[in-house]
């Protein structure tokens, strides 16, 4: 839009429908677990092995990434496994990404608390690098718990200590991080998922 409100290339109701039909988009790609992500040209399926994983099924993915459902096949469990998608981006823009990549893994490797996602290893391959993390049971998004509650009718009774012992949940990980140096400078509703019974555990220390 210009200064004096008029639109460029159309009119603001179609800008702004254009802009909705984009949202809208994107998080279905998510909810529904699109099953094939196209990755440095080739395509990810359930099957596809990338070093000791085989990738089960896609939990979401993002302009940089995706994030698979995995099993690590030398021991049999199930990990996140989180792929950076290198095709999307020039060498700067990786090299940063790497850098991120790397940081996350050495962060998470230092870290151990019931409220942190535990990272088990990382890697590179030619064409792809990766972390394997803890699979978090319940796999939902603080955020996804927001906007549940945002489209009841009324607040549940027990909003407010929900509320409450996730803050102090999540406050308590971040001061493990700190005592050991490390400090969280993405912490969102995105980055905390929540277990089955509610337990939130941080993760995402790339920055």
């Amino acid at each position: 839009l210009t200064n004096d409100g008029a639109s460029c290339g159309g009119t603001q109701q179609e800008l702004l429908s254009r802009l909705h039909s984009e949202w809208r988009r994107g998080p279905s790609l998510i909810a529904r677990g699109d099953p094939e992500v196209e990755h440095e040209g080739r395509r990810l399926t359930p099957g596809t092995q990338i070093a000791d994983f085989r990738l089960v099924r896609p939990l979401g993915r993002g302009g940089q990434g995706s994030v698979w459902e995995a099993e690590q096949i030398s021991l049999g469990r199930r990990v996140a496994l989180k792929l950076l998608r290198a095709d999307m981006l020039d060498k700067e823009r990786l090299e940063r990404a790497l850098e991120r990549f790397r940081r996350e893994a050495q962060a998470g490797a230092r870290l151990r608390h019931k409220n942190l996602v535990a990272i088990h290893q990382w890697g590179e391959e030619t064409d792809v690098a990766w972390i394997a993390q803890e699979l978090v049971p319940g796999g939902r998004t603080l955020k996804q718990r927001i906007d549940e509650v945002r489209a009841l009718p009324q607040l549940p009774k027990d909003w407010s200590h929900e509320v409450a012992s996730l803050a102090a949940q999540v406050a308590e990980a971040l001061s493990a991080a700190h005592e050991l140096g490390i400090v969280h400078r993405d912490v969102k509703p995105t980055n905390i998922l929540l277990e089955a019974d509610g337990t939130p555990r941080l993760g995402d220390f790339g920055l």
